[in-house]
């Protein structure tokens, strides 16, 4: 989320991030991070330091515990994960 808020918001502009537990489906849980920030580029560029770096270090993260994640933006941006819930 760090990174989210270096990179996602411009000086000046009040900005919030919020992780929430949006539910749990069966042996699955879902979490959703979104923010108000100024959103993701249009097209989905290669990751290269600064420019999409926590997005590729996020998914790849996403993928060691089996989760799906699936991003949104507009109005900011949201992540989604859905992974396997464990007791």
């Amino acid at each position: 989320m760090e990174n989210g808020v270096l990179d996602g918001f411009r000086i000046g502009i009040r900005h919030r991030a919020y992780p929430t537990l949006s539910s749990r489906i069966g042996d699955r849980l879902r979490v959703r991070i979104s923010d108000n920030g100024k959103g993701l580029p249009a097209e989905n560029r290669e990751a290269r330091p600064g420019f999409g770096t926590g997005r590729a270090l996020i998914e790849g993260l996403a993928r060691q515990i089996g989760a799906v994640p699936e991003w949104r933006s507009a109005n900011g941006t949201a992540l989604s994960l859905e992974f396997p819930y464990r007791t």
